[in-house]
């Protein structure tokens, strides 16, 4: 039998895949144990017909959002929350949940007093290859605030370390779309002011002023898993000025963040960028694109008036 955990809210945002979020639904219904209520906030293809497949295990609330940005269709959703709701479940609509997913946390984390005071858990990712870096090639990145040898934290220039290929629980500094959340932790969520219509860094700008008071894990043995394996591509010219405009915001608005950090990491993120994303335009426009953006960055950091015209810029 099934055990219902009624103060356990899922959040989903969503644009144009009504099949992915049917299939992550349908993996949602066969956990052995459920949420009270799913709360999915869609843009584009209309999904309110899931409400009728999707209503005899948990309560589905689909709500319609005008605006294609990730981060303000989860606002809409946290502001839509039944009252009751304790714990907030972020879930990205091309994974599915494994069966014992919801169970692992509430039985491993959530009644474990070792981490009652913990307010930020993250979910693994079952079958995503992760790529090993040469050690060399981990010293030049430490060096220039791009790497660091504690998973999940941030760097002074605003890198946030990868965590996922961990295989046992560790504390983070930060955490991605798939993780659970104490519903006082969630109003953090409503400080971000930089929506942009590709969801980029908005994970780190939320868990990361979560993380300065409150404690946060990888639970590394609570799965998902990627309804298409993804590989490890190179960056779109979307991705790059996304999120090169992001973690400059991110890194002006927090003192103990390095602006010099910042420009020397995306001075090599440039360079990256160039090279190795061949497939997306010719090389003298992705150059062309680089100087752009680090001259934007240097410009809106020298004049408070380019800052705002940036983040305004960016804000759609």
């Amino acid at each position: 039998m099934q055990k219902h955990y009624s103060d356990l809210t899922v959040l989903i945002a969503t644009k144009d895949r009504l099949s992915q979020i049917t299939k992550l639904l349908t993996s949602l219904e066969n956990s052995t144990s459920l949420p009270g209520n799913v709360v999915v906030v869609y843009n584009g293809v209309d999904v309110q017909s899931l409400t009728k497949v999707f209503s005899s295990k948990f309560n589905l609330k689909v709500i319609n959002s005008y605006i294609a940005s990730q981060v303000m269709q989860k606002q809409i959703g946290l502001k839509s929350l039944p009252d009751r709701t304790r714990w907030v479940l972020f879930l990205d609509d091309d994974v599915i949940i494994e069966p014992t997913a919801i169970e692992s946390l509430f039985q491993t984390y959530i009644f474990n007093t070792n981490y009652k005071n913990y307010m930020g858990f993250g979910l693994a990712i079952k079958n995503r290859e992760y790529r090993e870096v040469h050690k060399l090639v981990k010293f030049f990145l430490h060096a220039f605030k791009l790497y660091s040898f504690k998973p999940g934290c941030v760097t002074k220039g605003g890198h946030p370390q990868a965590y996922l290929s961990q295989k046992i629980a560790c504390d983070v500094q930060w955490l991605n779309g798939l993780s659970l959340w104490a519903i006082e932790a969630t109003t953090f969520y409503h400080h971000i002011s930089y929506v942009n219509s590709y969801a980029a860094y908005e994970d780190v700008m939320y868990s990361y002023d979560v993380s300065r008071t409150q404690k946060l894990v990888f639970a590394a043995d609570c799965y998902v898993s990627d309804q298409e394996p993804e590989n490890n591509k190179a960056l779109t010219q979307e991705q790059f000025m996304a999120g090169a405009i992001a973690r400059y915001i991110f890194v002006s608005s927090h003192p103990e963040m390095s602006f010099v950090w910042l420009i020397i990491g995306q001075l090599i993120r440039n360079i990256d960028f160039c090279l190795r994303s061949s497939s997306d335009g010719k090389l003298y426009r992705r150059i062309m694109l680089s100087i752009k953006v680090l001259y934007q960055i240097v410009l809106a950091k020298s004049s408070k008036p380019h800052h705002q015209k940036l983040l305004k810029r960016n804000n759609k």
